[in-house]
């Protein structure tokens, strides 16, 4: 969230027009992601809201480290991203406002591509993905960039190892 809103900010200070879609799950953290832009502040439904919390979702379980505890987890993740994304994109007062804004650039975290369909959906002509974390292959072919095969994440590199 911080790095899209310092995005979002950077932006603003630079002397554009800058609105932040925030789709609201956390209520504490309301204010992180820009303190400059204008914020078009979705609230979630409760039950997807509720699916959100990060021990339900096994994060930081020792369990997860399992292939089927990562497996489990990107499955449930997967199904939470599609969930969220059918809210928002169902929204009709928050698709014919963001549609009414005639956006020059959207802008939009490459980890959850829901952004990219959105701009597609209110016709924004340019698209960035912008990534906090390196970029996952998965994500590679999306927005043009080859895989790099010789890539090793660092939770799998070991300081005697390299």
């Amino acid at each position: 969230m911080r790095f899209m809103g310092t995005i979002a900010d950077t932006l603003h200070d630079a002397g554009h027009d800058v609105t932040v879609l925030h789709p609201v799950v956390y209520a504490d953290l309301v204010h992180e992601v820009s303190k400059k832009s204008k914020q078009l502040i979705v609230d979630m439904p409760e039950p997807v809201s509720k699916k959100f919390d990060i021990k339900g979702m096994g994060i930081w379980n020792p369990a997860s480290q399992s292939i089927m505890g990562r497996l489990k987890m990107a499955i449930s993740f997967s199904n939470l991203q599609r969930e969220s994304c059918e809210y928002l994109v169902g929204n009709n007062r928050t698709i014919s406002f963001l549609r009414g804004e005639r956006f020059d650039v959207g802008i939009s975290e490459v980890l959850t591509p829901c952004g990219f369909g959105l701009f597609e959906l209110i016709n924004i002509p340019h698209m960035v993905g912008a990534s906090a974390t390196g970029v996952i292959d998965s994500m590679n072919e999306f927005i043009e960039v080859p895989i790099m095969p010789s890539f090793m994440p660092g939770e799998c590199v070991t300081a005697f190892s390299v």
